[in-house]
């Protein structure tokens, strides 16, 4: 990839000025370690991003790899180029962009940041990727920054934070035992499953899930009843979004009201 310490820019190489801002009060990992509910997706429509790497953080030990702090405010993020799968390293530093407006869990009060910093890192390896594939001139500075993520399956993202093949399918018809073993993927902790809802409103859909989003997969079990139930977070987090009848940001929802909900699902594969 080109410069490894250039900064994204927000929006489009046409969006004109990109002023960053040092983020204030701020923590890597926050007191109790990285946890998947840091993760909150602020208005960047990158929720396939974000829900990827809520999965991964599953996994503490899988953040404190990825993101690891170099001193004076600046870390390294290691992740992988999302085509090849080849590890790279990415230097960023606190500065965000001020037009971000992201989405801070705090810890102790503090702002807690692996994974914004982790989101800047993929919008560098991203571009350098995209630009190497389209046969553009990587040596430059990367343009398309932090807009470039919107929207997406999540198989990009997946595979540069794991370094592992990653897959999209329908769920469309698909048999409920093939389902439900890709849904319980989850249940391993660092891997990262996530589930595209429904594009439009359909009937039987459940209220908790908004339309065109992803969510990550947390994890399935057997109710008492017998009856398959599938964990989801939603990576606006609880605080902003917050679901009816819940504390935090995770639901569940039965096999049968998730078929009805979503559509898709993006998981790790061989």
């Amino acid at each position: 990839m080109s410069d490894p310490y250039a900064q994204p820019q927000w929006g489009s190489a046409y969006s004109g000025e990109n002023p960053y801002a040092q983020v204030q009060n701020h923590t890597l990992y926050g007191r109790g370690g990285p946890q998947p509910k840091h993760v909150r997706q602020g208005n960047l429509g990158d929720c396939h991003v974000l829900a990827s790497l809520a999965g991964v953080a599953s996994d503490p030990n899988a953040i404190q790899y990825m993101v690891q702090p170099q001193g004076s405010g600046s870390y390294q993020v290691n992740l992988h180029d999302p085509r090849t799968m080849q590890p790279v390293q990415v230097h960023v530093d606190s500065q965000l962009p001020t037009g971000m407006e992201p989405s801070f869990h705090t810890s102790q009060r503090q702002r807690v940041i692996w994974p914004h910093m982790v989101e800047k890192g993929y919008a560098k390896v991203h571009d350098a990727s995209e630009s190497a594939y389209r046969g553009q001139d990587t040596s430059t500075r990367q343009t398309r920054g932090y807009g470039d993520l919107e929207g997406g399956t999540g198989i990009h993202a997946m595979q540069s934070f794991t370094g592992r093949p990653a897959d999209y399918v329908s769920i469309r018809g698909m048999p409920d035992q093939q389902l439900v073993n890709i849904l319980s993927m989850a249940n391993t902790r660092g891997v990262s499953v996530i589930a595209g809802s429904n594009y439009h409103g359909t009937e039987g859909m459940s209220s908790r899930v908004e339309t065109a989003h992803a969510y990550t997969v947390t994890g399935t079990r057997t109710s008492s009843r017998g009856e398959i139930m599938v964990g989801l977070r939603n990576p606006h987090g609880g605080d902003q979004y917050p679901l009816v009848g819940t504390v935090n940001d995770t639901f569940e929802l039965p096999l049968r009201k998730f078929k009805a909900s979503f559509e898709s699902v993006t998981y790790p594969v061989g």
